[in-house]
């Protein structure tokens, strides 16, 4: 993006347009019309600069940055290599746990959020405590999807079903 004048010209010009929309709080209707259509009851008769505002203040209340830094910091402890709970998920031996209930639970998949596209845990980590950093993480972004359908967060790894948060995990036995 950008590499050549025509490119570069072009990434410009969204942004000077985006700019635009921005400044003088075009209609969601106008700007984003498939995400209205998607979400009228939440996004009818909403600007775009509204939208945003929204957004940054969201993001400042949850603190999903700090926490992004904090769950990176943290390592996750691992109890099996990701061959043996690949093993396990060939074998079918792995269920599906809802975020609310991940404290301490053994991974059958990568979990990784985009961006930064980082892993954040792997095959055969433990998840950790419920109020330790990568829990929370997690948390602070479900939470954010919850409250901007249409803005859901790309996390490998993660299904979301009815708004929640699921991870396939080893199974308990």
């Amino acid at each position: 993006m950008g590499v050549t004048r025509g490119k570069w010209g072009t990434l410009v010009t969204a942004l000077l347009d985006f700019k635009k929309a921005y400044d003088t709080n075009a209609s969601l209707s106008t700007v984003l019309p498939e995400l209205v259509k998607c979400h009228p009851d939440r996004y009818a008769g909403m600007g775009l600069r509204d939208l945003a505002v929204e957004m940054f203040k969201q993001v400042k209340k949850n603190g999903s940055l700090k926490k992004l830094n904090a769950a990176f910091s943290e390592l996750p402890k691992p109890v099996m290599t990701p061959a043996e709970a690949y093993s396990l998920l060939v074998k079918n031996k792995v269920e599906h746990v809802s975020l609310d209930k991940l404290a301490n639970r053994i991974m059958a998949t990568g979990v990784v959020p985009y961006p930064p596209g980082i892993p954040i845990l792997m095959p055969g980590e433990n998840a950790g405590s419920n109020s330790g950093a990568i829990l929370g993480y997690l948390r602070a972004l479900q939470e954010f999807d919850r409250m901007f359908p249409g803005f859901e967060h790309d996390t490998h790894g993660v299904e979301i079903i009815d708004g929640s948060y699921y991870i396939y995990c080893i199974k308990e036995k």
